[in-house]
């Protein structure tokens, strides 16, 4: 995941802005406050051009710049990453996967992997290698334990200490339903066909068909998941018995019709927020090929929109229809709303209900978020890297820097990166 923003206003704007909704019924729900405790370091991976390959440093969360000159090199430019939740022993991955000790700064395991790795993610003392068609597991010293088919390509994953739930693609060529297994190390794997779910490419729909990737949000238990769509019935996955239960209210309205079908990829996001809310949030991409005269191929970013999800009552609330982005942390959301064509991108913070706290408005160019600890990042690179450091509880700023920012890394899974 990227760091970056934008020119912005001098002053945050606060409060709810005209357009965007207050989901009044739900705010009972307990506001969530970022952590204001400012970490001395943060580990980080760094993409060094001249090598086209990657680093490990420690840095500094309040200035992005490393702490000290030790470095651990990494010898290609990695696209998954996956912190354990000891802060210190650190798994990366491209054809192989190296085990970074980040206090000792050195790799202690350098693997290749077969099928291609998809993603990482820690699970207990264990990593999951995910392949187009297994979970490797191996122990945090890189040997290998078991192997887990999972049938087809994953597009969604999430972990406990137990075990590893993997949503993986269907296929239109041979009908096979998009699926959910359930895996650990040492556990025989347990799985389900969603029937109702689309995942994968569906050639009949687009231009040149359309890719589309529902979200999937675990709760923090760990015993339940829930599967949503851009366009379809909500699915909810007990994973201790694997029973599928559908719900009808999400969907009819997170893509218009149209745009659905002229839409070459559609992805959709979901996170828990509390116990009962979940996010949704995501976006369509159009591709437009014109032929009178000259071709020329133009994208257009079509967003879903960020809503949260009852689970108590599978009901809706619409937050703000122009959110295409969002990082979550510590019950609070903060997300990239475009504004179109004619108007600036904004970075607005909202509490777990979907109250909008603050609002920095940005540059007509898209950038990308991310949040460590008590601070938001935001960084832009079409003219040269421009980062700006946001107090994530207030809104204002707190620095600028004019350099590709290095990847911070927080424990947990990743997907491929940026």
């Amino acid at each position: 995941m990227l760091l970056v923003l934008v020119a912005c206003t001098s002053a945050p704007i606060v409060g709810p802005s005209p357009g965007v909704a207050v989901c009044e019924s739900l705010h009972a729900a307990p506001d969530g406050q970022v952590a204001d405790r400012v970490p001395n370091r943060a580990l980080a991976r760094s993409w060094i051009a001249e090598t086209d390959s990657d680093e490990v440093l420690w840095t500094d969360p309040r200035t992005l710049r490393s702490i000290d000159h030790e470095r651990v090199p990494i010898p290609a430019q990695t696209w998954s990453q996956a912190l354990h939740a000891d802060g210190r022993t650190l798994a990366l991955a491209a054809g192989s996967v190296w085990i970074v000790d980040a206090e000792a700064m050195r790799v202690t395991t350098s693997r290749r992997v077969r099928g291609g790795v998809t993603g990482l993610a820690w699970v207990g003392s264990h990593l999951a290698v995910l392949t187009q068609t297994a979970v490797r597991w191996l122990d945090r010293g890189g040997q290998p334990i078991s192997v887990t088919a999972i049938g087809g390509r994953p597009v969604r994953w999430g972990t406990t200490e137990r075990g590893l739930a993997v949503l993986t693609e269907g296929d239109a060529d041979t009908s096979r339903p998009a699926t959910l297994v359930w895996s650990g190390p040492e556990a025989v794997a347990r799985s389900v066909e969603l029937d109702d779910v689309v995942a994968g490419h569906v050639p009949d729909e687009g231009q040149f068909g359309t890719v589309v990737t529902p979200g999937m949000a675990m709760n923090e238990a760990g015993d339940r998941a829930v599967i949503v769509q851009s366009d379809g019935p909500i699915a909810e996955v007990d994973l201790r018995t694997m029973a599928v239960t559908y719900h009808d209210e999400r969907s009819g309205g997170m893509l218009p019709s149209v745009e659905a079908k002229l839409s070459d990829w559609s992805s959709v996001e979901a996170e828990w927020l509390t116990d009962d809310l979940v996010a949704v949030w995501g976006t369509s991409t159009i591709t437009r090929i014109e032929t009178e005269g000259i071709d020329e191929t133009t994208m257009r970013e079509v967003p879903v929109g960020l809503s949260v999800l009852d689970v108590r009552t599978w009901s809706t609330c619409e937050i703000d229809p122009s959110v295409v982005d969002v990082v979550i942390t510590d019950g609070r959301v903060f997300a990239r709303a475009t504004g179109g064509r004619r108007s600036d991108d904004s970075l607005v913070a909202y509490d777990a209900t979907g109250r909008e706290l603050w609002r920095r408005f940005g540059h007509r160019r898209t950038f990308d978020i991310d949040v460590y600890g008590p601070f938001v990042y935001a960084a832009m690179s079409w003219d040269g890297w421009l980062v700006r450091i946001i107090d994530a509880q207030t809104g204002e700023f707190v620095g600028v820097r004019e350099y590709r920012p290095p990847t911070l890394l927080v424990p947990g899974g990743s997907e491929e990166s940026e």
